[in-house]
């Protein structure tokens, strides 16, 4: 602390605020750590622990200024200390609101407020103990550029001080507001890319450059990174609410009738069929019926089954590109809610089928005893798999209640 500093006058962090309102707390807590420096410190060509104690008890804060310069580096991904970060969400969160309540500051001053705030929300003093453990730890087993060792020791100190004053001298040790504006920086870079690529999807839903399923690839690649700003880009939601439901109406049109899409095999068609026939004789009608039959599609063994086959047809050489164009839709809706997907697949007979597997299941009296049939159709063609569906089939169907009689 400089004693030319009073607490009436401006900060010399440049905050514009009055020292006693700004950073004097911190100073003070720090200030035990330089009292135990001696007045003629040796000089160095890099700052030492004993030159920064004495740059300030005398107050040069110009010394102390070029020192924090050498923290950065330190903490940058990659770095001795890159590992060092707040915990991501709170200080994301602490981010988001310190950057709205700092619209009225001037540069220079909201960023300073903005860091200041990150700590305070993303920094408890369980959490500056653990920061300042680790960084101790890296420290003492020589993993850092000597230039560094005392500039660092030096500032995990003042941490320590600043730790045991608390409130508002911890959330401006200086140490801690670097970590802040390192892992701020990353955070916007990475907010700022994201946001272009979000844009850009925008721009191609818009001018009809790019399909929905394009949009659906990249989101999947990217889905990560996108997903916690999908909603900070003006319309995107929106527009992608309107496309969805669009292609939830396109659904029964890819499947219907002659020219319709044929999305399931003989086996996958009974075996769905018989399934939500079970589910609905244990659950009743219902609202609780229909929960049970969609989670049971959701997460059904043949959504990866078909999903593979359908993106296979999507790339087939052989087929016209309008059909392909619609294998790749069909693709996405069935991703996009498998349970609307088989539903309506099974409402609209979509079954690739043979004159083999219609003369199996026109051989038998009873329904099981068909299936049955059909299994073995299967399995003297060596398709193992799907025998076994259609013979899992064919045991719901004998444990299925008796159909009413008719008339």
């Amino acid at each position: 602390m400089s004693p030319k500093t009073s607490p009436n006058d401006r900060c010399p962090c440049g905050s514009g605020k009055k020292y006693k309102r700004c950073c004097m707390e911190s100073d003070r807590a720090a200030a035990p750590v330089a009292e135990s420096a001696p007045a003629d410190a040796a000089h160095s060509p890099h700052p030492t622990l004993v030159g920064l104690k004495s740059a300030w008890r005398r107050g040069d804060m110009r010394a102390l200024a070029d020192s924090l310069e050498l923290l950065p580096p330190l903490l940058e991904a990659g770095g001795p200390l890159g590992s060092i970060r707040f915990d991501e969400t709170r200080f994301e969160k602490a981010l988001v609101g310190a950057i709205d309540g700092a619209a009225d500051l001037d540069d220079e001053a909201r960023r300073d407020w903005v860091l200041k705030a990150c700590v305070r929300g993303a920094c408890d003093p369980h959490e500056a103990e653990s920061l300042i453990r680790r960084m101790t730890a890296v420290a003492s087993d020589g993993h850092l550029p000597p230039e560094t060792e005392g500039t660092l020791s030096f500032w995990l100190a003042t941490t320590e001080a600043a730790l045991e004053t608390g409130g508002e001298a911890l959330h401006g040790a200086p140490l801690l507001l670097a970590i802040a504006a390192v892992q701020a920086d990353e955070l916007s870079e990475a907010r700022q890319g994201a946001a272009a690529k979000l844009s850009s999807l925008i721009a191609g839903l818009e001018d009809r450059s790019m399909s929905l399923s394009d949009v659906s690839r990249e989101l999947e690649e990217h889905g990560d990174e996108l997903a916690g700003l999908f909603a900070t880009v003006p319309g995107l939601a929106k527009l992608a609410e309107s496309s969805e439901a669009k292609m939830r109406g396109m659904l029964p049109r890819l499947l219907r009738g002659r020219g319709g899409l044929r999305v399931l095999g003989m086996d996958e068609f009974l075996l769905l069929a018989l399934e939500l026939s079970r589910l609905k004789a244990d659950q009743g009608d219902g609202e609780a019926s229909f929960g049970a039959i969609a989670d049971h599609l959701r997460q059904h063994p043949l959504v990866g089954v078909v999903l593979a086959r359908l993106r296979l047809a999507s790339r087939d050489p052989g087929l016209s590109s309008g059909k392909r164009d619609r294998f790749n839709k069909a693709a996405v809706l069935l991703e996009l809610d498998p349970a609307a997907f088989f539903l309506t697949a099974l409402k609209e007979n979509s079954i690739e089928e043979s004159v083999g597997e219609n003369a199996c299941l026109e051989s038998a009296g009873s329904q099981a005893d068909a299936i049955e049939a059909l299994a073995a159709h299967y399995e003297s063609l060596g398709l193992a798999e799907r025998a076994a569906r259609a013979r899992r089939a064919a045991e719901i169907a004998r444990s299925l209640p008796p159909p009413p009689p008719t008339g």
